[in-house]
């Protein structure tokens, strides 16, 4: 097994950021996004989460889960391993907006929304 110093550095590694209070060169202000996190939590994808919210404005009223039970389901969607950048890689679905439907369900086998 390779040492953490055998091993290739991360891509994003080799372009270094120069911190603004002491002007010194570092890799810590790189951050690769998070893989398992709703849109809404990655700032970077903030136009796509306005989007994606959007749609869910979309959704008629009485097609529309209550706040409780997207919350839940939402809480379960980031526990699963198959959400991948907003998505379900299960489905292809933005999660948020895939939750917030009412008659919609968890393509997971067994199902992760218990709601």
């Amino acid at each position: 097994m390779k040492t953490k110093a055998e091993r290739k550095p991360d891509q994003r590694q080799d372009h270094p950021v120069k911190d603004a209070f002491n002007g010194e060169t570092s890799f810590q202000g790189i951050r690769k996004p998070c893989v398992r996190c709703l849109l809404e939590d990655m700032p970077s994808q903030a136009a796509l989460a306005r989007t994606v919210r959007e749609l869910v404005e979309l959704i008629p009223e009485e097609d529309r889960a209550d706040e409780k039970t997207v919350r839940l389901r939402l809480a379960a969607c980031r526990e699963c391993p198959s959400l991948g950048l907003g998505t379900c890689r299960l489905c292809g679905c933005y999660v948020e907006h895939r939750a917030a439907k009412k008659r919609t369900f968890c393509p997971a086998v067994p199902s992760r929304w218990k709601v």
